[in-house]
């Protein structure tokens, strides 16, 4: 293949094809991404605590839909809780 060829010179539309599969191909992955995004209204997890912390592990406490955790290390300012999920 010549140089000529790779550039698209001489009315060679394969090189062009190719480049507009790719593009079709991302704009339907980003389309995709974006729909998926859009209709998910939240993500489901069950919260489980674990042992990891010893006695500063964390207590998880249903309340309905939202789980209240409390407890975990706290270090300077930071908070750890020891839960998995």
């Amino acid at each position: 293949m010549t140089i000529i060829q790779i550039i698209g010179i001489r009315g060679d539309n394969r090189v062009k094809a190719k480049s507009w599969s790719w593009c079709l191909k991302i704009a339907i992955l980003v389309f995709v991404s974006s729909a998926s995004a859009v209709f998910s209204r939240y993500a489901s997890a069950q919260i489980v605590p674990d042992a990891t912390l010893g006695k500063e592990r964390s207590q998880v406490t249903p309340t309905g839909v939202r789980d209240l955790i409390t407890g975990g290390a706290v270090r300077d300012t930071t908070l750890f809780p020891s839960v998995r999920g």
